[in-house]
């Protein structure tokens, strides 16, 4: 009970009512990212606009895992979560893990500093999407939630920790748990991280 026991492709299929339940419906079929536009300069010095334009198409929903790195650079210009934003309401089991680097320059502050408020805006940047999320949501600390490798780095990996597990209600969303590594291992469906 409670646990994916398959996924239902097209045509017709068997549903034991009372028992079996139609969860989610996803799309399969092929989709488009929301265009995005990149100022670049060459080596000879020329201001290029570059514009990408990303299709993309699940083909085994179940296994599903959205990876994001250094989202906590900028919240003005987070173009990773832009993207994923959109992705998550389609598809609303899927994993995501934050690959680290999720609150610039150093981490989370203490209570008292002058840089808390805009650490805060930086993270919350990142969960208020995954507030609500049905799927598993992981952050992975990162060499500047390390306080780059500063005295205070375990501290703030901590704080990180406990702000982000409040924020969301739970209390498996950060690995390694108090910044003790690992290895660990994260069952995900029939997928297996380690």
């Amino acid at each position: 009970f409670g646990r994916l026991r398959s996924v239902l492709g097209p045509g017709i299929n068997m549903i034991v009512p009372f028992i079996d339940k139609v969860q989610h419906k996803i799309s399969l079929l092929e989709r488009q990212l929301p265009t995005a536009s990149q100022d670049a300069i060459t080596r000879d010095n020329v201001l290029v606009q570059v514009d990408t334009s990303v299709f993309y198409r699940i083909t085994e929903p179940e296994k599903t895992v959205y990876l994001i790195g250094d989202a906590g650079e900028d919240p003005d210009h987070q173009s990773g979560m832009d993207i994923l934003t959109p992705m998550l309401t389609e598809d609303s089991e899927a994993s995501v893990i934050f690959l680290g680097d999720n609150i610039y320059p150093r981490g989370l502050h203490g209570k008292k500093h002058e840089m808390r408020a805009q650490d805060e805006a930086r993270i919350i940047g990142q969960m208020e999407p995954l507030k609500d999320h049905e799927g598993k949501v992981i952050f992975i600390p990162g060499n500047h939630d390390w306080e780059q490798g500063g005295e205070n780095g375990l501290k703030m990996v901590k704080r990180q920790q406990k702000f982000i597990e409040n924020y969301l209600g739970e209390d498996d969303n950060f690995m390694p748990d108090k910044g003790c590594p690992g290895p660990k291992i994260e069952e995900m469906g029939d997928l297996t991280i380690i």
